[in-house]
Parts: C-alpha cells; structure tokens; sequence
C-alpha cells in the first residue's frame, strides 16, 4: 500500500520494511519503478542478497523494467520474478514469459533457474508462494552474518525533519546496531540517540540485527543515499574522518566552473562564425531543494539527460528540507532558480522571494520537473 501515500500514483522514494514469514524474517528493499529513479535502483541491487522484479502481466517488460534487470544482473544476486495483475483481463502471462527469456531470464517452467511467482497485489495472490520461494532461494545460497560484530550497513534515505533534526533510513548487513553507537556515514558522523522501526515509525528499537531496517537519529548532517555506515570506537576519530571527507568532497565540488554569456553575445559570435568547439554557453543556474536525498539524485540523473547546445544547467546547491531564505539569497546572487521537490518555501523565504524576484517552482511529480526545465532551455 506504499504508493497511496505518493502523489502521482507512482512510487517516488526508497522504501525498507521487514516482515514474518513461518517464523522467519524477510527484509525488502522498495525502490521505486519509475525510470527517473536509476540511481536508487541501483543502490536497492548494491544492498540486496536476493532481487524481486515485479513485472505487470498485462505490461510485460518495459524499457525501465530492463534497466532493473541489468541493475540485478550487476550485483551479482540472484532474482525472483513475481508477475503481477495475473487477475487482468489483459494479462497475457505467455508473452511476458518469452520477454523474460529474450532477456536472458529462462524462467524454472521453462527449463531454466529463474522462479517465477503469479500474484495479484490487490487481491493478495500468490503473495505467500513468493515469500516461500525467497526464504527457500535464501536457503539454497546459505546467506550468513554475524550478529556479535560492530554493525556496518548502507544508508538509502536522508532527511531534515523540524521536530527530529537529521533522520536516516539505514539498513543493517552485518552485526548489531545499538542506541550509543558511535557512526560514522560518508561525511556524516555522530551517537546513535534513537531508532524506529521502518515500518511503524512510532516504535522505539534499542538494537538492530543484520538485515534489519532503522529510522535512526543522532548524525550531525544528512548522509548521501548510497553511503555505507560504520561503527566506530570513539566520536572523536568518526569526527576527525567526517571532516576529511567533507574537506574532500568540498574541494572537488569547487574545481567545476562555468562561464555566462548573454544571448545576444551569443547571435553575435555565432553571425562571426566564432562558435567553434570552445564556446561559451548561457548558463542556467539552479538551487534544488528535496525531501529525501534520493529524490535529488534521481532529479540529478535527469537533468544530465537535458542537453542544448545554447544553455547549460548548472547545480549550484542540492540539498535536503525545506526553502529557506538564505537559498532566496544565494538565488537572488547567482540570477538562479530554485526548484522545490516535495517541499515547500518558509514564509521568511516566501516574502524575501517576492521582494527580490526569485523564481520559486514547486513540484511533487518527477516528470513534470524535468518536462518544464526542458521547455525552459528551449524557451
């Protein structure tokens, strides 16, 4: 039922839960479907040991259910397929068979190593014989951790909240996580100061085994999606290796330049026949503001798509919460425009936004981001 809470109809942002199944536990990994979300597909193979491709019967495969596809092929784990909307009239469960096998998929029924599970979301079908050919292909692999080391794992979701500070959806691979636990994730660093449980946001945990899905908060600054997570001894050597990372990353984002030219600039070197391979393009400047770290590396992998001859994109700050004032200012400074996914501006932004004339664009539908900044470098 994840996709009633997102706007669109689609899923738009990573999700992690855990459920039972015959006693035995089953961590899922959701990443959305939707071509735009590259990235964090691939992130939800890097984090897996088994990969479910849900595939809709009446649909077949689609050009992102390929990416999905090579996405699993490339973390080297071995994948379940449920096809789902059997129940549909349009379902056409032979046809989708022969796409699986054309991409390299030879399906159990058909001879090859590939189960394929029938199931019906809405109705609950066959959603029992797919937990069951999970636990036994977990089974078959031998998948092992040990839950008496220093627990390490992935982040696949960052965010800012007002009442919290910095909340990060971790999964756990190997070991334990523990409330105290000193962590240390891509720049991020800080004390575990409390964990939920993925799926009931509300529930307190002390720890965390392997395999296992936390809300957790306590780091100093949201962490990259896709950052692996470490426990450290001391919170003064996670301190001291946050700030090398963050001095790094600093210096490499400070290396890119751009240079602005007007437009009638532009006609006139172009009436000169001065373009040439080194021309200097009009720049369009952008301050992009998400809910979840996820979301603004699926806008990134978009806007690397948009490609003008005239008109270069340039990031200059993506960043997790709410539109603030100081972005108002930053934008006001650099002649930008700030797009807001899934957030919204502050009213100290608002108003300084109308006095000074920045463009505010609001969204929550990935595509329809992408559809107006490509109208507006044609524009």
């Amino acid at each position: 039922d994840v996709v009633s809470g997102e706007a669109g109809g689609i899923t738009q942002h990573i999700r992690a839960y855990k459920l039972t199944k015959d006693g035995r536990e089953i961590a899922f990994v959701d990443t959305p479907g939707h071509e735009a979300f590259t990235e964090m597909r691939a992130r939800g193979a890097n984090v897996t040991d088994i990969a479910v491709l849900v595939i809709a019967a009446d649909d077949g495969i689609m050009p992102q259910t390929e990416e999905a596809i090579s996405h699993a092929k490339a973390a080297e784990v071995p994948i379940v397929v449920a096809l789902n909307k059997c129940d549909l009239p349009g379902a056409d469960i032979n046809r989708a068979m022969q796409q699986l096998s054309t991409n390299d998929l030879l399906p159990a029924e058909w001879g090859g190593e590939v189960e394929v599970v029938q199931t019906s979301a809405i109705n609950g079908t066959g959603i029992d014989d797919l937990l069951e050919t999970l636990l036994l292909t977990a089974d078959l692999h031998e998948y092992q951790a040990n839950p008496q080391r220093a627990a390490v794992g992935t982040c696949l979701e960052a965010e800012q909240q007002g009442n919290r500070g910095v909340v990060a959806k971790m999964i756990v691979q190997n070991g334990t996580l523990r409330v105290g636990d000193v962590l240390i994730c891509g720049g991020a660093f800080g004390k575990v100061k409390a964990m939920y449980d993925a799926l009931r946001p509300t529930r307190k945990l002390q720890e965390a085994g392997p395999s296992t899905p936390v809300n957790l908060t306590g780091l100093d600054i949201a962490p990259e999606a896709g950052d692996s997570f470490y426990v450290l001894d001391s919170i003064a050597q996670a301190r001291q290796i946050a700030e090398h990372r963050q001095t790094n990353t600093r210096s490499q984002s400070l290396s890119g330049r751009s240079v602005r030219v007007s437009f009638e600039e532009f006609q006139r070197r172009l009436e000169e026949g001065r373009l040439g391979d080194q021309v200097e393009v009009s720049v369009l400047n952008l301050i992009l503001r998400a809910d979840v770290r996820g979301s603004i590396e699926a806008i990134q992998k978009e806007l690397d798509k948009l490609k003008h001859p005239e008109v270069q994109i340039k990031l200059l700050q993506a960043s997790v919460g709410g539109i603030t004032s100081a972005d108002v200012t930053l934008a006001a400074a650099s002649d930008a425009v700030i797009v807001g996914f899934n957030v919204i501006p502050d009213e100290g932004a608002r108003a300084l936004a109308d006095e000074r004339g920045v463009e505010i664009r609001r969204y929550d539908i990935i595509y329809k981001v992408t559809e107006d900044l490509k109208a507006t470098l044609e524009g």
